[in-house]
């Protein structure tokens, strides 16, 4: 895949919560484009006793989350 490395719209407060997690975004493959937008993967980087709320504006989409214990999905 290839990396989307334009500007990030839609992530509130950019700035102040970049230490808290690393972005990565990816482009899909032809046969999905018509599909998926892009693809985002989120590494995040908080001690054991912190927590983080991102807040995001919305946009009709849906998202698949999937982390080692469980997969959700929200539709907005």
């Amino acid at each position: 895949m290839k990396s989307n490395l334009s500007p990030i719209n839609g992530v509130l407060h950019q700035q102040q919560s970049a230490p808290n997690y690393q972005l990565r975004r990816y482009f899909p493959c032809t046969e999905l484009k018509d599909l998926v937008e892009q693809f985002w993967f989120v590494d995040w980087c908080l001690p054991d006793n912190k927590t983080h709320t991102q807040r995001n504006l919305p946009d009709p989409n849906f998202h698949l989350l999937q982390s080692t214990d469980e997969i959700k999905i929200i539709i907005l």
